[in-house]
C-alpha cells in the first residue's frame, strides 16, 4: 500500500467519525450529551447576585 493510499483510508475514517458524532448528536441529543448545558432554568431576576457584589464593594476602604 502506498501513502497516498494509507493517507486517504485515515481520511476517510476520520470524516465518517465526525459525521457519525455529528449525525448522532442531531437525531439523538439526550443520549450523546445528557448533562451538557444548564441543569435548569434560572429563577429570580437576578437581583441577589448583584446586590451582594455591590455591598462587597462598596464595605472596602478605597
Amino acid at each position: 500500500m502506498s501513502l497516498k493510499n494509507i493517507n486517504t483510508v485515515l481520511a476517510t475514517a476520520g470524516a465518517l467519525f465526525i459525521l457519525y458524532i455529528g449525525v448522532s448528536y442531531v437525531l439523538t441529543p439526550e443520549t450523546s450529551a445528557p448533562n451538557f448545558g444548564l441543569p435548569g432554568w434560572p429563577s429570580g431576576d437576578g437581583e441577589a447576585s448583584w446586590s451582594s457584589r455591590a455591598s462587597a464593594t462598596s464595605s472596602q476602604d478605597w
